[in-house]
């Protein structure tokens, strides 16, 4: 485990770089802000799909990789204020909160995903959302450890449970490019508030948990909303 956080540690020095943006008027446009949501990911997977999955049964695989995203970064803004270090000053709506309104509204978790901004502020009753959008060549396996579960049924036929290094041939490049953006939008004036983007490079054998939560360790890391010293 120490050696793989450590290789996503030196990957991230290679290509993470200060890779975000921050409004220079943020506070002054954020200075009545009470609360933000974050948005289900919008995430494409460009890997082969796994042949023996219905058409329903990848849509709820792909699902649950936004919402699993979605919840890793929720829990990964709050942690990153543990012991009161950097807290913040803005409460983030929680994603349960934020998903039920979405489904409720008659629109789809998709749906939410590539939507505009602010009228999914408007819907959800914010002053911001957070936007993401995830590239990636590989599906998620192993995301019971975000409280999701999506049955045996769909888990025996996704390549590389567990892991994502399970049943990938000998022959190929043992990597998993993921391209991230994510940006908060100002309901009020539609302007973007802060943006992170990073393309990581992370072995195979990295699990899609350990994955998922070390992007979103990477934009909690830059969340803007934090109160000064």
């Amino acid at each position: 485990m120490k050696k793989i956080v450590a290789l996503l540690m030196f990957t991230a020095v290679l290509f993470g770089c200060k890779n975000y943006y921050v409004h220079q008027d943020f506070g002054q446009k954020t200075e009545v802000h009470k609360t933000i949501a974050i948005l289900p990911f919008d995430v494409i997977t460009t890997g082969k799909k796994p042949s023996n999955l219905t058409d329903e049964q990848l849509n709820q695989l792909i699902d649950a990789e936004r919402v699993a995203f979605q919840i890793s970064l929720y829990n990964q803004i709050l942690t990153s204020t543990n012991g009161g270090k950097r807290p913040i000053n803005i409460e983030v709506q929680n994603f349960d909160i934020t998903n039920d309104l979405i489904l409720k509204s008659g629109m789809t978790l998709e749906q939410a995903s590539k939507e505009n901004p602010v009228k999914m502020a408007d819907l959800l009753g914010v002053d911001a959302v957070q936007k993401t959008r995830v590239q990636k060549t590989r599906y998620l396996s192993d995301l019971a450890s975000f409280g999701i579960d999506l049955g045996q049924e769909i888990l025996d036929n996704i390549p590389g449970l567990g892991t994502i290094t399970d049943n990938v041939p000998m022959n190929i490049d043992k990597t998993n490019d993921i391209d991230v953006s994510s940006s908060i939008i100002n309901r009020k004036d539609q302007s973007t508030l802060y943006t992170y983007a990073i393309k990581q490079e992370i072995d195979y054998n990295t699990t899609s948990t350990e994955m998922v939560e070390f992007i979103n360790r990477r934009i909690a890391k830059t969340f803007p909303y934090r109160q000064e010293k």
